[in-house]
């Protein structure tokens, strides 16, 4: 790939990066708005939303971690990978 095909790449990338959080944020900001509609389905003209509450458990693992030995604890731990892409977005410079 030439540098200015990746260059074009990595700007697509950042800009729609930066649209995405620009979206999830008013994404966010109606979802409050849904929720203090209360518990149930909500129609709307497009599609239907519900809101309801879910509850689940899970483990205390300070409590573990002072139950269990290290060596114990050792043998519970799972390791898993990932691919991470970070997007800096450059402030462009202003003329004089």
């Amino acid at each position: 790939m030439d540098q200015a095909t990746q260059y074009s790449m990595i700007d697509k990338y950042v800009l729609i990066d930066q649209e995405i959080k620009r979206l999830e944020k008013r994404r966010d900001e109606l979802k409050q708005q849904v929720i203090a509609l209360g518990e149930g389905g909500h129609p709307g003209h497009e599609g239907a939303v519900s809101v309801s509450l879910q509850q689940r458990k899970t483990l205390d693992q300070d409590k573990i971690k002072k139950l269990l030995s290290e060596d114990v604890l050792e043998t519970c731990y799972k390791t898993s990978a990932s691919i991470v892409v970070r997007v800096t977005k450059f402030e462009k410079e202003t003329s004089v």
